[in-house]
């Protein structure tokens, strides 16, 4: 059985990019976005293990879907827990660079669009809270990202290339100013994860523990946590945690199977 490809990876974005276009024209004929969000899901997720299925991959297998033993995720606990506060930090120095290039209120305005999306995710309750934002984005946009995408793209043109272009990927289709360094270090960290440990399993918990991260720290900070500033020690703390996972993570590395 084949590996993917960079035609497969081709094959699956354009796919993707006919259902993003789908959903922003259901978008623009006033279908509410709780409607529009779980079609979007529901596509990343789909179209990786169709094409799969279709083109004679495994598609488990071709996505990504690989074992991964309790050692490799204790490591990845490791580095998730480091990356919390690298996130918070990262979120500083974008707002600043954001004020300096004259782009605060637009900035404002996503922010406060992000938080309403989440406070609305948790008046439904703490069960359809966690399955709106903790459970089924990971696993839907990592299959698309990650999967077949991502693999076709390590095995023609190496890790380099994967990482970059997947994580500006990532990055662009969040459509947001203010998330634009922070989801383009989070593809390149979920990217690694998956180049490390040779399974999609590794970004899906990961990205899993980083929502479930916010999502606990809005309830704590009741929305403020964007203006949350914690101590420089804590900072870089994070940042020797965070290396220690990822540099475990690519000493044990094994390569992908498909």
């Amino acid at each position: 059985m084949r590996e993917p490809d960079a035609l497969d990876s081709a094959r699956v974005l354009a796919l993707a990019l006919v259902a993003i276009g789908g959903a922003m024209l259901l978008v623009r004929a006033g279908v509410p976005a709780i409607v529009v969000g779980p079609f979007q899901q529901i596509a990343f997720f789909a179209i990786p293990l169709l094409y799969a299925r279709k083109a004679g991959l495994r598609p488990l297998a071709a996505n990504g879907f690989a074992r991964i033993p309790l050692r490799t995720v204790a490591f990845v606990l490791l580095a998730s827990l480091g990356s919390f506060w690298l996130l918070n930090g990262l979120t500083h120095l974008q707002t600043r660079a954001i004020r300096q290039a004259g782009y605060e209120e637009k900035a404002r305005t996503e922010e406060q669009h992000i938080k309403e999306g989440i406070e609305e995710a948790q008046k439904q309750g703490a069960a359809p809270a966690l399955a709106l934002l903790v459970l089924i984005p990971p696993f839907c946009e990592e299959t698309f990202f990650r999967g077949i995408l991502y693999r076709g793209l390590l095995a023609r043109f190496g890790v380099g290339v994967a990482l970059g272009l997947t994580s500006l990927l990532f990055a662009f289709l969040h459509q947001t100013l203010v998330q634009t360094v922070l989801m383009t270090f989070l593809g390149c960290y979920f990217g690694l994860l998956v180049y490390f440990t040779g399974s999609l399993w590794s970004s899906i918990l990961a990205h899993g523990l980083n929502n479930l991260a916010v999502l606990t720290l809005m309830w704590i900070y009741k929305g403020k946590l964007p203006e949350f500033t914690a101590p420089w020690w804590m900072y870089a703390l994070s940042a020797v945690v965070f290396g220690s996972g990822m540099t475990l993570l690519a000493l044990d590395r094994k390569p992908a199977k498909a």
